[in-house]
């Protein structure tokens, strides 16, 4: 084996690459160079069975390779703590690596053109060319380029790096090799002399016969079944129907399909459709799709999240890691490629994101920290593009062996992989996995008093904004709203808070304080708020009072005191607040008043007194309070208005009248109150929005429009009215 280092007779590090470096004060990494023969590693890439030895590899150990089918064919053996790393990608003619786009596609006699583009990508870096260094590649020496570089390994500052880059043709594919180590800035030149003299005596051999297989991408290897299974065992947010993240209100159709064929068709005269990669390849609701523009099945298409800045590639591996941390942390997508995603945050936090949340990025340094389920991991910080992907499942023992699942795009053929952990430090093909952000306030388990509540809103401290409630047995959990979130449960009373016939919320104090009714077979009882709990019950009524039809609490006086009205099959009732008990029931109405579809209550009109609102299936008719009784019932809509999963009433304009909601399979329509009648429907948003624990409305931010909220295992979703339309919806998480 030939060891032949070429320098670069002229070129020294600028000014201001030196002033880079001197941040950094990593050590020089140890390489051995004086074994002749060090041992061999063998490893099977896109089918061929490879043998990779050097002195650099006898250090850093076994490698982890793509899975076969995965569009991305690269394997990589890494250390972190200082970073030394070789990888080896096998591209086929006519196909492209996604993490070396400049690269481009494949074909035979590519190879010089090849290097030509990866040291164009070095300067665009800034880099200091060092010569290059001879390897043996597929028995014959190549000279590989290396080149001294500022790259973020494992954190958002950039340190010093040596890369040094082969290019080859052998069979039917061109070889990238790549060997990096960070290196230390006194001395510097030192330094880099040592890490290239490390990387002298590599050798990746393989048979004649075994370079020739033909490639396995875009086959898939298990034929139809996933390669990993993911874990969601603790995780039990359903928002319509699906877990965790609701379905992405800019999609049309299942992966985007309609607005994707639509924009194909547009660009390649081919309306070509996208698809879920595999049947399970759906994590918490988030969806791995295709096509893989990285494999040629589709062309990059750009999509827009709503509200965000930044715009996306439908259906590369960032905008996967985007959309979870869109759809799941509230954080609107920020310019990065799959090895910036982690490292990039912090930088544009305050220009993209200066209301999301502070996520913290965890560097790949065996310093014992794992990722957890739902955190967003980076690969390849030497490449040109690098990837990302969210991780799904952890398997790791006490010892720190054992394997990370991954959800991703524009890779695997089935939108799943693994990633190995040995000694607490993370593998990863592609050059590794340098890091992983995590959102320390989301919490995928659930706390376990909540489990089996049933949920409520209101503004139980008084300030102005409506919090959430949960009524377990035995004791009432309220969640306070911070206005962009939801603070730590509090137990707010060990008394059963049931109510056989019905539990509801309500200020019947008059204080500014929603206080918990909780109505018997024989007597109601009232659990008053105290702002920080709920005071021991105190029976307000010892008459049985409750309603066939609906048993309700509303303002009908306007004192600013909630009544309980009792609906039956022939007239109304009411029992009116005298703030510390509920008066004798009165009879209100001589006619019963509920619709077939749901009996609501508001101040439809803004009169500041509650009314009754009935929605039938054929319109909506209301009957006004007047003080002392209701007023004839009134048809405010001939318009059928209701929704399939369920119909609200809310103030969704801040205008102090409540208006009708109607939460679909697939969409959420309103009809605003005129004052005298209801606006024609009109739909605010197209996507599933209800809860599998409940769907509630209230004024959860303070700003004095509703908003509407969907609870399921450990996530309320809160999807604020603007006055015209709703926003995106947020998670708020049971902390």
């Amino acid at each position: 084996m030939g060891k032949v280092i070429r320098r670069a007779a002229s070129r020294r590090p600028t000014a201001w690459l030196l002033a880079a470096l001197a941040l950094s004060l990593c050590a020089s990494p140890t390489v051995l160079a004086g074994d002749a023969s060090p041992p061999a590693t063998a490893l099977v890439l896109d089918g061929v069975s490879l043998s990779v030895s050097g002195s650099v590899v006898s250090e850093i150990g076994s490698f982890d390779a793509a899975p076969a089918g995965s569009a991305v064919q690269s394997a990589s053996a890494t250390r972190p703590s200082p970073y030394l790393d070789v990888t080896v990608s096998a591209i086929p003619f006519g196909t492209s690596d996604p993490d070396e786009a400049g690269i481009g596609t494949a074909e035979p006699g590519g190879a010089p053109g090849a290097r030509l583009a990866l040291q164009g990508f070095r300067n665009s870096q800034g880099a200091v060319e060092l010569g290059s260094v001879d390897a043996q590649i597929f028995g014959a020496s190549v000279a590989g380029a290396a080149n001294l570089v500022s790259l973020q390994l494992d954190g958002a500052q950039k340190v010093p790096t040596v890369v040094v880059e082969w290019v080859a043709q052998a069979g039917p594919r061109l070889w990238l090799v790549r060997a990096s180590a960070q290196v230390s800035t006194t001395p510097l030149t030192a330094a880099a002399d040592q890490a290239m003299s490390g990387f002298s005596d590599l050798v990746v051999s393989a048979s004649v016969a075994d370079l020739a297989a033909p490639t396995t991408i875009g086959v898939d290897p298990t034929q139809g079944q996933d390669t990993a299974t993911p874990i969601t065992s603790g995780v039990g947010i359903v928002v319509g129907g699906e877990p965790t993240v609701p379905f992405p209100s800019w999609w049309s159709g299942d992966c985007d399909t309609n607005n994707y064929s639509a924009a194909s068709l547009q660009l390649t005269g081919q309306a070509i459709a996208a698809y879920p990669l595999s049947s399970t390849a759906d994590w918490n609701g988030l969806e791995a799709c295709g096509p893989r523009p990285a494999y040629g099945e589709g062309p990059d298409v750009w999509v827009d999240f709503p509200g965000a800045h930044w715009s996306q590639l439908e259906f590369e591996c960032v905008e996967l890691s985007m959309r979870w941390m869109y759809l799941a942390w509230g954080v609107d997508p920020y310019p990065a490629n799959g090895s910036g995603v982690v490292w990039n945050y912090s930088t544009f936090q305050s220009s993209y994101n200066p209301g999301g949340p502070d996520l913290v990025a965890v560097a790949n340094d065996g310093s014992g920290a794992l990722p957890r389920p739902g955190d967003v991991i980076s690969y390849g910080s030497t490449s040109e593009e690098g990837h990302t992907a969210v991780v799904a499942a952890v398997n790791v023992n006490s010892s720190g062996n054992g394997t990370i699942t991954t959800l991703e795009q524009n890779a695997s053929s089935t939108g799943w992989d693994s990633v190995s952990v040995n000694d607490w430090t993370l593998g990863g093909f592609d050059g590794g996995v340098s890091g992983w952000l995590d959102d320390p306030g989301w919490d995928p388990n659930y706390v376990p008093a909540l489990s089996s509540a049933q949920f409520i809103v209101g503004d139980f401290t008084g300030n102005g904004r409506d919090d959430l409630g949960a009524i377990a047995a035995g004791s009432s959990w309220i969640m306070p709203s911070t206005g962009s979130g939801l603070g730590t449960p509090g137990l707010w009373s060990t008394h059963d808070t049931y109510g056989d016939r019905a539990t509801l919320v309500g200020d019947v104090t008059g204080d500014g304080k929603a206080d918990l009714i909780a109505v018997g077979d024989s007597s109601t009882w009232v659990f008053t708020s105290t702002g920080t709990g709920f005071a021991p019950p105190v029976e307000w009524s010892d008459v049985p009072f409750y309603g066939t039809t609906a048993t309700l609490l509303a303002d009908l006086t306007g004192n600013g005191r909630d009544d309980l009205v009792a609906v039956d099959a022939s007239a109304v009732w009411v029992m009116l607040s005298t703030g510390t008990g509920f008066a004798a029931p009165v009879e209100w109405s001589t006619q019963s008043f509920s619709g077939t579809q749901a009996t609501l209550v508001g101040d439809v009109d803004g009169s500041g007194k509650d009314s009754l609102i009935a929605v039938d299936a054929t319109g909506t008719w209301v009957m006004t309070a007047n003080g002392s009784g209701f007023n004839a019932p009134v048809e405010w809509s001939s318009t059928p208005f209701y929704g399939t999963q369920m119909t609200l009433a809310g103030d969704l304009t801040g205008n102090g009248r409540t208006d009708l909601i109607a939460i679909n399979s697939g969409s959420v329509s309103v009809m605003l109150s005129t004052g005298t009648g209801f606006g024609r429907p009109v739909t605010w948003v197209n996507i599933p929005f209800y809860g599998a624990s409940a769907t509630l409305v209230g004024d959860v931010s303070g700003q004095g429009y509703d908003a509407l909220i969907a609870v399921g295992g450990s996530t309320a979703w809160v999807m604020q009215s603007t006055g015209s339309g709703f926003d995106r919806p947020v998670p708020w998480n049971l902390s």
